[in-house]
């Protein structure tokens, strides 16, 4: 009797980095025990915690080691820990996109979100996969959301 044939994991609708400052471990748990869990496996949420500097600050590095250890979800990306809050999250972004640019170049989106940001995960699939369908190839590209400041 053969072993049925691993079904392959369904393709990655998006890759979002949830931006985060090291020491805001309390958001991130909120989203861990709000929305996060209804996520999908067509969509990857990580968290992008800055950690350049960070080895000086034992405790708050052994915070994050413990909590990747836990959850799993974190993306350390080489920026200073304690950049200002104009400065670290542009940084932190740029180090996403470039990491999602080629380690998940597989997935059909990219985004970024902010670890104050709530959302009803179904019907964020459904609209993702709505204006993915709604593309003329997949060379097409999107801009959703609000750019504030």
């Amino acid at each position: 009797m053969s072993a049925a044939p691993a079904s392959a994991p369904p393709p990655l609708l998006l890759a979002a980095g949830i931006l985060s400052a090291p020491e805001y471990l309390g958001r991130r748990q909120t989203l861990r025990t709000t929305w996060l869990p209804h996520a999908s496996p067509r969509l990857l949420f990580r968290f992008v915690v800055r950690v350049g500097g960070l080895a000086r600050h034992e405790w708050l590095s052994f915070c994050l080691s413990a909590e990747q250890r836990r959850h799993g979800d974190l993306h350390s990306v080489q920026v200073a820990w304690n950049e200002t809050r104009q400065r670290g999250p542009v940084l932190s972004l740029v180090a996403w996109l470039r990491h999602a640019a080629t380690a998940l170049a597989h997935a059909r989106f990219i985004a970024k979100l902010d670890d104050d940001f709530y959302m009803h995960v179904p019907t964020f699939e459904r609209e993702i996969e709505a204006v993915s369908a709604s593309l003329a190839d997949e060379t097409d590209r999107v801009y959703l959301g609000f750019l504030t400041w």
